[in-house]
């Protein structure tokens, strides 16, 4: 059965646009380079109902529980965890559900 992965990040500070735009384009990068994810979607927070550029959103869907845990551990999916998330983050929240088509 498919799983659906949402992530949303709360930075600490606004990210730079440089820093949205790296950050952006490493996340949409994962969907090749990870072979396990069927789609990704993601996005900054336009600021809407709060500040611009302080959070960050990803979606990702996979085939299976175990193709989502195999994503965890790659190392890309760790990489950009280091590089673009740790650095400023304040707080996470995921949730991860099984759907049907």
């Amino acid at each position: 059965m498919p799983v659906q992965h949402v992530v949303v990040i709360t930075f600490n500070r606004e990210l730079t646009h440089d820093e949205q735009q790296s950050l952006l384009q490493d996340a949409r990068a994962m969907k090749n380079a990870i072979m396990h994810i069927l789609d990704l979607k993601c996005g900054i927070d336009m600021g809407l109902n709060g500040t611009p550029g302080k959070m960050f959103s990803l979606a990702a869907t996979f085939d299976s529980k175990e193709a989502y845990v195999t994503y965890q551990t790659h190392p890309v999916h760790q990489e950009f965890i280091s590089k673009h998330i740790k650095p400023v983050m304040a707080e996470r929240k995921a949730v991860q559900f099984e759907f049907s088509h």
